[in-house]
């Protein structure tokens, strides 16, 4: 692992994301699903953003130098923004990297509510449309360009 490496650990369900910022410390968004209200971006040890499970170093678009990208996550130290859907620990990762705040996890789970969704429309259900306006809104919800605060209520209004 070096400056300016992606990172992810797998927590199950999910998979945690940090950058390497050298010296075996890691920056990354505190809020887990289990705890974000107080999430924030902090510095962290290695042991402790692994939490016994292996760190992998992903592959992915970079459109900085190493100590560019280490500047970026610093930048963001002590930010409290996180947000499940539009600015997770993986959207932060990307972004310091490529300047794109991406999640490839809210995008399957938009891809996967958009399909079931489809299928209980065919049979009739009425959650099928439910599931996939939630898709929709998913995709419409990750930033491209800037980072936009949402919430995972913003959505309800539609349906009620």
């Amino acid at each position: 692992m070096t400056i300016g490496d992606h990172l992810s650990v797998s927590r199950g369900l999910y998979t945690h994301h940090g950058i390497d910022i050298g010296r075996g410390r890691i920056i990354r968004y505190s809020g887990e699903p289990t705890s974000f209200w107080n999430a924030e971006v902090c510095i962290t040890t290695r042991a402790d953003f692994a939490e016994g499970s292996t760190i992998n170093v992903l592959e992915t678009p970079r459109h900085y130098r190493a100590r560019q990208i280490a500047k970026r996550a610093r930048s963001r130290l002590g930010e409290r923004r996180y947000c499940l859907i539009s600015n997770n620990c993986e959207h932060f990762a990307l972004w310091c990297r490529s300047g794109e705040p991406i999640s490839e996890q809210v995008e399957r789970i938009g891809r996967a509510s958009r399909q079931l969704g489809r299928v209980l429309s065919r049979t009739g259900n009425a959650g099928g449309p439910l599931l996939e306006r939630f898709g929709d809104y998913l995709d419409e919800a990750q930033p491209r360009e800037t980072q936009r605060e949402l919430s995972v209520f913003d959505f309800l209004p539609t349906f009620l």
